[in-house]
């Protein structure tokens, strides 16, 4: 695993986690609009209840638990990178790449929250990554590919 692999799992965990969100919300609308209005914090089994709606809040359930042990996931994950990061000495690396693979920002963001020129925080990034492969070697096989290099089609490249 590369060193951007290593720390893009957090863009692909929050993804998973956005889509769940959504089917939640989804689900949630169907089960309210088909019931009448449902108080989810204090279901209470009724037995009468049809089929369809009980699956329903069943669904609802379900989906919420997913949500919640993706939430707790994405926050571990998160965790270990951070503490990953916090290895790196530079503080101009250490911000690069909190802003960059924790808090999600373009380069372009970094660049002006830094305020340093955009091709500057690219060759910044760069030495970022080298120094996170240096401090991280145990969980990482291999530094970053260089963009310049790298075969793979770059409109599918995370940034």
């Amino acid at each position: 695993m590369t060193v951007t692999e290593y720390l893009n799992q957090v863009a692909l965990l929050d993804s998973k986690r956005r889509c769940t969100e959504r089917l939640l919300e989804e689900a949630r609308e169907l089960a309210y609009f088909s019931g009448g209005g449902i108080d989810y914090s204090k279901i209470q089994v009724d037995h009468s209840a049809n089929n369809n709606q009980m699956d329903k809040i069943i669904d609802v359930a379900d989906l919420t638990a997913d949500y919640r042990k993706q939430l707790t996931e994405m926050h571990l994950l998160k965790r270990h990178i951070v503490e990953r990061i916090n290895r790196i000495t530079d503080d101009r690396y250490h911000r690069l790449l909190v802003l960059k693979y924790i808090e999600r920002h373009t380069l372009e963001q970094i660049s002006r929250e830094m305020r340093y020129n955009y091709d500057y925080v690219r060759e910044l990034h760069s030495k970022a990554l080298n120094a996170f492969y240096n401090n991280n070697q145990d969980i990482v096989e291999t530094p970053h590919k260089n963009p310049q290099t790298d075969t793979r089609n770059s409109d599918n490249m995370i940034e």
